[in-house]
Order: structure tokens, then sequence, then C-alpha cells
């Protein structure tokens, strides 16, 4: 992807133009919506797996036996033990074969549904380095973006289903059109056959 796409996408999701979806009314209770299509995942805000690892990594460090493995293990385990203990974890979306439930910020019942027909586009993106989140645009012009660090998840999810709307996609297609519309350069043609061949 070129800087010009890279701009584009900047404009298309500035902080501006970001609504948050905690100020939305649209909140149901979960158990009162009809969900018939199929689930697929349960994206939570923390990286329980990412922990997991780092805590066996931290534990091998300090069975070397080196202080300076030893610190850095401790170090790790502290980390660890510090986002398990002062770091809520909840839900932030449910992704299903025809749409996604986004979750109320911190609630476990709370849900807004977002059918995937009526997303214009979407992206993942850094949150000011405090996490990533992820944008979904859509076409009644409202933007909704919901923190998580595992956006690495919902991306590659999001990019089966609607692979086609993720917004580098979708600007590049843009730029195609916009290219096609542009009148091509005039060419000279003579006025006889040049007798020497094709020039």
């Amino acid at each position: 992807m070129d800087k010009k796409e890279l701009d584009i996408m900047e404009e298309e999701f500035s902080e501006s133009e970001v609504d948050s979806v905690e100020e939305s009314p649209k909140y149901v209770e979960k158990s009162t919506l009809s969900l018939p299509s199929e689930h697929l995942a349960l994206i939570l805000f923390k990286p329980r797996s990412t922990m997991l690892i780092a805590v066996i990594f931290a534990a091998l460090f300090v069975l070397m036996g080196e202080i300076l493995t030893i610190v850095l293990g401790l170090f790790i385990l502290a980390f660890a033990a510090f986002v398990q203990l002062k770091v809520k974890d909840y839900p932030t979306l449910e992704v299903y074969q025809d749409f996604v439930l986004v979750y109320k910020l911190e609630s476990d019942t709370l849900v807004r549904r977002i059918d995937y027909k009526d997303v214009e586009e979407w992206t993942c993106k850094d949150n000011e380095g405090k996490s990533n989140c992820v944008v979904f645009k859509l076409y009644n012009g409202e933007t909704i973006y919901k923190d998580t660090f595992l956006s690495g998840k919902a991306y590659r999810l999001f990019r089966k289903l609607m692979g086609d709307k993720e917004s580098r996609v979708v600007q590049h297609q843009k730029m195609v059109e916009r290219n096609k519309k542009v009148k091509p350069k005039f060419k000279f043609k003579l006025p006889f056959k040049w007798p020497f061949g094709n020039k």
C-alpha cells in the first residue's frame, strides 16, 4: 500500500469522525435477541493465550539459573501478575456468520447487533499505543470502534467474512475507479500509413 492510500485511510478513520459506541443508545440485553446465525468466536479484551506464553517463558528464564535471566523472568512474571489482577477482562465482540455483536464497555450482557450488510468498510488500527481497536464504518455514516488486544484474531475473522469491505481494499478500489476516469493522453495519428513499418 502506498503513502497516498495510507493518507486516505487516516482521513477516513480520523479521531474527529469516530463516534464512541459506548454513547450509543442501541444496546439491548443479549438474552432478548434471536441469534440464528452460526457462532464463530468471542473476542475478549485481554490476550489470555499471550499472557500464558509469557508466563511459560518467564518460568524457563528463572530455571536457567543465570542472574540476568532470573531478573528478566521475575520481571515478566510480575508484569503478567499485574495484568491478570489489575486489568479487567470482558467481552468486546462476538462474531457470527452474518453479523457481529458489539458489547457495551465492561458489560457481559448489553450488546448491539451490526449486520455485515450494513458495514461500508472496516479496519483494525492502533489506539494511541494503549491497545488496538476494530473500527466499523456503517452506510448510515456512523463509525464504531472497540478496543481489544486481540485485534489480530478479529482481523482474521473479518477478513474471511467481509474481506472485500476491508478499508485498504475499499480505498484501493476507489483509487482504481478514479484512475479509470482520467482521460488518456492524446496520441497523434498520421493521416497516411507509414511505408517503413509501424511507428
